[in-house]
């Protein structure tokens, strides 16, 4: 078994490995895949879930690494503000004695105490004031 993870691990050096844009890309693949097998059952629809498969293989196995870095670079500020959002609702969630916000100045997640009706908030960060019902 030692001989086959140092052969794996020498196969895998300057190689890209896996990164978020990978993840959405496989997550994506599988769910077209089983919609595809449950529901769909069309042969062009399993062929682009494996396409998107040989998509996240060769993004994998890439020695490219400033492209693959670039690529998801693009990735993570397209979605920066998505992934703000549901961060804040997962600690809204979470928290039950304060409330979460976003700075609309400098997407800073602020947290105040909740409860106590319409207040003025300071962004800790930019010092930015804004009003919120809490």
């Amino acid at each position: 078994m030692n001989k086959f993870k140092a052969a794996f691990l020498r196969f895998m050096s300057g190689r890209y490995g896996n990164d978020s844009l990978n993840n959405l890309i496989f997550g994506l693949s599988i769910v077209i895949y089983l919609v595809n097998a449950f529901f769909i059952r069309n042969y062009f629809v399993g062929l682009f879930s494996q396409l998107l498969l040989l998509v996240v293989l060769f993004r994998m196995f890439s020695r490219n690494w400033y492209k693959r870095q670039a690529e998801n670079n693009k990735y993570m500020v397209l979605t920066r503000p998505i992934r703000l959002r549901v961060s804040c609702l997962v600690k809204q969630f979470k928290d039950k004695d304060r409330r979460y916000f976003l700075c609309p100045n400098c997407q800073q997640i602020v947290r105040v105490p909740k409860g106590r009706g319409k207040i003025e908030i300071d962004c800790p960060k930019c010092h930015h004031s804004f009003e919120r019902k809490t």
